[in-house]
């Protein structure tokens, strides 16, 4: 019974050590370093937000208010708002109306690219379809019609555009390395968040 006892306590510590481990390895910390490019602000909110919602409130106060989220709504905020006021802090979204102008929205997303998209091989000819079509963003994302230009052009460069549904009428836009897309799909299924690739046909 004696020589049992050293091997019953070391089960006993690793699986208390197990259960005051942060959520490291959780789909919402995995999500949100593909989505954040790895940057720790991203996670750090997102650790923060699991791990204790209501510190999380006070370091965000003036961005929930701003956002409705006070008075009877002020704990009806979710992961796709931290997510997406990570993404904010770190100039990694581009939050557009679904009728901007998409000369102007490429302009934008080709800031997040640090000038890559607008090297792409097919760049004069997405620049010349948007100047003849002047149709708006909505066209150029979700359209078949467009041939999915934009996507075509961010592809080329290794890039994905992603699209995070807020339930609202705006597109929220950003740029993740193509080749982890396909992660963020599973872990945006597994956490049922509406995350938007657009290739060829709008998926999520």
């Amino acid at each position: 019974m004696m020589k049992r006892l050293p091997i019953v306590i070391t089960a006993l510590v690793v699986i208390g050590c197990n259960e005051n481990q942060p959520k490291n390895h959780s789909p919402e910390i995995a999500l949100a370093k593909i989505i954040g490019n790895g940057n720790q602000t991203v996670v750090n909110d997102v650790q923060l937000y699991l791990s204790d919602k209501k510190a999380y409130k006070l370091k965000h106060k003036d961005g929930l208010e701003e956002s409705g989220f006070d008075g009877a709504f002020e704990n009806s905020f979710d992961l796709t708002f931290v997510i997406i006021e990570g993404l904010k802090s770190i100039n990694r979204v581009v939050i557009v109306d679904w009728r901007e102008d998409a000369q102007h929205v490429f302009d934008l997303l080709n800031d997040l690219s640090k000038n890559a998209l607008a090297t792409c091989s097919i760049s004069r000819q997405l620049a010349d379809d948007m100047m003849q079509t002047q149709f708006n963003i909505s066209y150029y994302l979700e359209s078949s019609e467009s041939g999915f230009l934009f996507s075509t052009c961010a592809k080329s460069m290794g890039l994905e555009i992603i699209g995070i549904d807020d339930g609202s009428d705006s597109f929220v836009l950003s740029l993740i390395p193509s080749g982890n897309a396909a992660k963020l799909k599973t872990y945006s299924q597994q956490l049922k968040l509406n995350i938007k690739t657009y290739d060829n046909r709008v998926t999520s």
